[in-house]
């Protein structure tokens, strides 16, 4: 029976408001357990896109381009677990590319043209953001006060959670509904960025409130970076206009914060604060334990840690800006294979393109609604 692409469209797709809710709570949900190494969010899109497939006679579209791209990088980081094998049990990256494969199957079926309504998503990552910020603010406001509230859904299962007592807000590092003050950021920043483009500017400023409260460098800085580049490159305001607006933001944010709050904001600005931050330019420090192997080929997904530790017998972390963590594990051989994307990117659409760009060259991971909304 042939169906009419209009009527299917209506009748038989999960709902676009359903869609689009799921999609921007998912760096969210996926903190929790779902099914084995299939976190919650992804398990219940995975369920979502199932239905969908099957209600359609399992006729659908998806973005091959993006799904042969991260395939590319689930066989690769499976080589190099191969290659490695002496060093490390193949069952680490074998691991991690499962993972991957289940982030190509989503994205090639959701970050699509019209999968969803990018307006929607939008709407939807907004009202979550501004949810996680306004808990941030009682975060902080109850920890001043001597008791720490932890933002943890109490029905919800996550590994991540056993070790309650290092979560940052019991030293004073609101991390509101995610797990650190970074990941709240690494959210919050990309609604900041379409809010100011839409001339939200209340929703703005809460939101970039909120990343001073967290305390996070990676928000401090893009937050910095993107208000200095919304001012300035706005053709309808004269320069001194534009200084004053500055200035007023500044006034605004000194009089709102506590001053301790923003003594230790300044002080994450500081270069030599960003010099060392791994998720900035921090991680730079570990190519010097790279040989030419390395540098060309990388270590494999999530394997920096583990393999600066086994072999040079050094501490580090498996996070950092997307650039630089794509050298660091999949070397410049997996750095460059990546480019055709961002260069899709920026002939498909510049300025979501200039929001991906920056949002990644700060972050260790994107939020994942983030690239499904600029891929859309």
């Amino acid at each position: 029976m042939d169906y009419d692409y209009d009527s299917v469209k209506v009748t038989k797709n999960i709902p676009d408001i359903i869609k689009a809710v799921l999609l921007a709570a998912l760096p969210i949900l996926d903190i929790y357990d779902g099914i084995s190494v299939v976190g919650l969010g992804s398990l219940i899109l995975l369920i979502l896109m199932f239905i969908e497939v099957v209600r359609n006679d399992f006729e659908f579209e998806y973005n091959l381009g993006l799904f042969a791209l991260i395939m590319f990088y689930v066989v690769y980081n499976l080589a190099l677990g191969i290659w490695y094998s002496e060093i490390f049990e193949f069952g680490g990256y074998f691991n991690n590319s499962v993972k991957l494969i289940q982030v190509a199957v989503l994205f090639a079926y959701f970050a699509k043209k019209n999968s969803v309504d990018r307006e929607k998503l939008y709407g939807c990552m907004e009202v979550i953001a501004l949810i996680s910020t306004f808990f941030i603010y009682y975060q902080w406001a109850m920890y001043t006060r001597g008791q720490v509230v932890l933002g943890i859904i109490p029905f919800l299962k996550s590994e991540a959670f056993d070790g309650i007592n290092i979560v940052s807000i019991n030293y004073g590092r609101p991390n509101s509904i995610f797990l650190e003050p970074a990941h709240y950021s690494i959210y919050v920043i990309p609604v900041f960025v379409l809010a100011m483009q839409r001339k939200k500017y209340i929703v703005s400023m809460l939101l970039l409130i909120g990343l001073v409260v967290s305390t996070s460098s990676t928000g401090l800085f893009l937050g910095t970076v993107f208000l200095c580049y919304f001012v300035f490159a706005s053709k309808k305001i004269h320069i001194l206009l534009k200084s004053v607006l500055v200035i007023l933001s500044i006034i605004v944010l000194i009089v709102i914060l506590p001053n301790i709050l923003l003594m230790e904001s300044v002080d994450k600005l500081k270069m030599s604060n960003l010099v060392d931050n791994i998720r900035v330019f921090g991680t730079l420090d570990y190519f010097k334990y790279y040989d030419i192997r390395e540098i060309i080929f990388g270590v494999g997904l999530n394997r920096v840690s583990a393999f600066l530790d086994a072999v040079h017998g050094v501490t580090a972390t498996n996070y950092s800006n997307v650039f630089v963590y794509m050298i660091l594990t999949c070397g410049l051989v997996g750095e460059l294979s990546g480019c055709p994307m961002l260069l899709h990117c920026i002939c498909e659409a510049r300025t979501r393109c200039f929001l991906w760009f920056f949002c990644s060259s700060a972050c260790p991971t994107r939020s994942s609604s983030t690239d499904i909304w600029v891929i859309c």
